[in-house]
């Protein structure tokens, strides 16, 4: 274990799922207006976006830290891409569906209060 990689593989990684926070607006109109389906897309979009990003740094781990455990005669970004895919594509899946039941049964998640101080 280097400390380059436990940095791409677990820092990096897992606060790049943040990156799927770019599309929030995008949910919160959609819900706002009633637009149900565009909400579910935009959400299937913003896990995929954190997703890839965490994917990308695994993949890249995977190639310089783990190479070695590669057989013979594989490529090591396609050891790394298989690898690294076996269980990303499940979670991208797993967390799509969760998150749009649970936006779809709970819309107002997404919909944030202001404070008692905050301008209207």
């Amino acid at each position: 274990v280097h400390p380059i990689q436990v940095f791409l593989d677990y820092i990096v990684a897992f606060t790049s799922l943040g990156l799927a926070g770019l599309v929030y607006k995008q949910i919160k109109n959609s819900l706002a207006n009633g637009n149900k389906k565009s909400a579910a897309a935009y959400i299937i979009l913003g896990t995929f976006i954190g997703s890839l990003a965490r994917f990308i740094c695994h993949f890249i781990a995977g190639i310089v830290f783990y190479g070695s455990y590669a057989p013979k005669g594989t490529p090591v970004s396609l050891y790394s891409l298989v690898y690294n895919a076996w269980y990303m594509v499940p979670s991208f899946i797993i967390s799509a569906v969760l998150l749009i039941i649970l936006l779809s049964s709970a819309p107002v998640l997404v919909h944030v209060k202001k404070n008692r101080n905050q301008a209207a």
